[in-house]
Parts: C-alpha cells; structure tokens; sequence
C-alpha cells in the first residue's frame, strides 16, 4: 500500500520564513514597498491586491476564487483565519506538474523544493522521504493552525508498517519517519463551507472520540463506477483507524463517514453508494479487529470535469481533504 502522508509543519513563523526564500510568489522587486515579500504586520503593510500572510509575515498576492489561482496553488482559502485568502496547494502532484521536484510546502500550502539535511533551521528537522521540515512540539503550520495544541505526542518512535496509530495515541500518527505526530485536521473549502453551514462540528482532539481519518488516496479511476450518461468517475480510497467505538464489519452498519462537496454540502457514504463487496470501483474493509478501515468509493461529476476537491469526515473525528485529478 502507497501511504500518501501528509505530515504537518509544527513551528514558528521565523523557520517558515527560512524555508521560503527563494520562492518566487513570496519575493518581488518592489519588496519594501508593501509589494510581494516585503516585511509586514498587518494587511495595512501591503499594497493593493495583497495582504499580509499570517505566518510568512511578509506581503502575499490575495485571490477572491479559484480562477484568481495558477494551477498548482488553486484553493483561494483564508489561512489561519486571516482576513483575506490566499492561493495554496493541496498535492504534491500538482507542484511537481508545474515544476519538476517541487512539493506543497505544509506550513503556508505554498508550492516549494523539498528540504536537504541541512536546509531546515533549528529545531527543524528534515523528513527526507517527504521533503518537509518538522519539528517536534507546538502548533500545526496549516490553516488551523493553533486548534489542537496540546494532544500532539510528536517525535514518540513507532513503526508505520504497522497498523495506524501504532504506538501514537488518539489525535496521532505514526508517519513514514517512524515517528508520531498530530494527525491532519483540514480546512480546505468544502469543509469550511460545511463548518459555516452547520453540517460540521471542528474537531477537538482534546475531547473528541471518533475515528481518525489518516490518509486519503486517489486511485486510479473505475468508470464501472459511474452509470449515468455523461459522468466522469474519480476514484479515492479513505484510510483511517477507529476512537473509542470500533468499527462495524459491514458497510450497512453505521459508519458515519461524510463527504462534503464544494459548497459545504452533506453527502453520506452508505449501503446505497459503496457496496458490502469488493469490486473495482468501491469496498469497505475492516481489520485489526474492527481498530482499522479503509473504504473505496467511485464519485461522479459531470462530463468535462478534470479535478475534484473532496473532503472526509468520520461523526466526532477529523477532516481530510484530498485533491482528486482523472487519472
């Protein structure tokens, strides 16, 4: 099995900043100016058509939706409930599409080369197969970041060959480092637009208690899997380990998994759209005595559709989204 991590960055901005140089977006002629790159502390620093990002601390371009974006940055999404909205990456796939090598830097979700032994500050270290720089306590660098201080158990050796968590407790994961850290709590359109919506509650790792989404796989896609006139299949397969209730063996069951589309809105995962049997285009399989599952399911949007944003949430667990492209 190919495990996508997407480990977090946990430190502070003046180590963000230091991984950044050197990328184009964050620097500009006329730095200084309230132009790209310029120091600021406030959106008041910037010049018209850009804003103050709230980790770099130095002026960014700011987009109102998607279009605004270039392809490998597409979200427009506010970044740790900044004022206004950035384009950011999701994938990797999509940086290394623009430039070879390059990947989407977790802490400010800005496409980046990936980081050498020597190129993460103190007390950064480098995780080599992923190419991000992590530390080993405090905030997520993500566009939560700050909501679940205090859970994380990051730099605790496991095993990641072993079935999820590990070793690593509740909120954790045990990462391709073979060291646990905070699990991924997402905040990309689809769940922000349910959150304001009402469909979902933010997960608090501190008290929550649901199954723990830790990774989210685009499959190659099963057209089988989509029967109407028209539509396109996107094929993704959801991992993720259980909290305090284990899960069910069968698919009819309540497995209260959610996807959420674009605009927030709810879309159950159930008996009517993933079958109890295995087949090319959805499963749902359970091992490790009901501790761990995986659920493979064929969405369907109309034709002409190349990417999809998707967005997953177990009831009392924590967001994952995940961009899917036709492959």
């Amino acid at each position: 099995m190919t495990r996508n991590y997407r480990g977090l960055w946990l430190t502070a901005a003046a180590g963000i900043a230091f991984a950044m140089m050197g990328c184009g977006e964050m620097t500009g002629s006329d730095a200084g100016t309230g132009g790209i790159g310029s120091a600021c502390t406030s959106d008041t620093s910037c010049a018209s058509g850009n804003a103050c990002h709230p980790v770099l601390k130095t002026c960014a371009k700011t987009c109102t939706g998607g279009t605004d974006c270039p392809s490998n940055e597409k979200t427009c999404q506010k970044i740790n409930n900044s004022t206004a909205s950035f384009c950011t990456c999701s994938t990797d796939a999509l940086c290394a599409a623009t430039t070879a090598g390059q990947i989407c830097n977790l802490a400010v979700f800005k496409c980046t080369d990936k980081c050498t032994v020597s190129s993460c500050p103190v007390p950064l270290t480098c995780e080599l197969d992923a190419g991000q720089c992590r530390s080993s306590g405090g905030t997520d660098g993500g566009t939560d970041a700050g909501t679940d201080a205090g859970v994380g158990d990051a730099g605790v050796p496991c095993n990641s060959s072993n079935f999820e968590p590990d070793v690593c407790t509740y909120a954790n994961v045990c990462y391709s480092n073979n060291q646990c850290d905070t699990a991924s709590d997402d905040r990309c359109p689809n769940i922000t637009a349910a959150i304001n919506a009402g469909n979902y509650t933010a997960w608090s790792p501190a008290t929550s208690t649901g199954p723990v989404i830790w990774n989210v796989i685009d499959d190659p896609d099963v057209a089988a899997g989509c029967t109407a006139v028209g539509e396109v299949a996107f094929t993704t397969t959801v991992h993720a380990y259980a909290g305090t209730t284990l899960f069910p063996s069968n698919i009819t069951a309540a497995v209260q998994l959610t996807y959420y589309t674009s605009t927030g809105a709810v879309r159950p995962i159930n008996g009517v759209q993933v079958g109890n049997t295995s087949n090319a285009w959805s499963h749902y399989t359970v091992t490790n005595s009901g501790k761990n599952a995986e659920m493979k399911m064929t969405l369907c949007a109309p034709a002409g559709t190349t990417g999809l944003t998707v967005g997953f949430a177990y009831s009392g667990g924590n967001a994952y989204c995940q961009d899917l492209t036709r492959n």
